[in-house]
């Protein structure tokens, strides 16, 4: 193997378990059983685990409504009831 090719290898398992702990952060987050909110939407989703990268799994939107961007901060728990919910 060149140099070069190590040496990408190495930044990826380096990007994997950057990735690991985030997901491994969010889960726990959602460990309670919390609902899940985008971002300051009036929305309350119930949250799921989709795959994110190799067994990984994020909190996503159990509806599969789309959450634009990379952001892992985007949807963060929330103990409310959705308005659509209570009506």
């Amino acid at each position: 193997m060149t140099d070069d090719l190590v040496g990408e290898m190495e930044n990826t398992s380096e990007v994997y378990a950057a990735l690991a702990a985030i997901a491994a952060a969010a889960r726990a987050a959602y460990a309670d059983g919390s609902n899940l909110r985008v971002r300051s939407s009036g929305i309350v989703h119930e949250a799921t685990h989709d795959p994110l990268v190799h067994d990984e799994r994020m909190p996503s939107p159990a509806c599969m409504v789309g959450v634009s961007g990379w952001d892992p901060g985007a949807a963060h728990p929330d103990c409310g009831l959705s308005p659509a919910a209570g009506a």
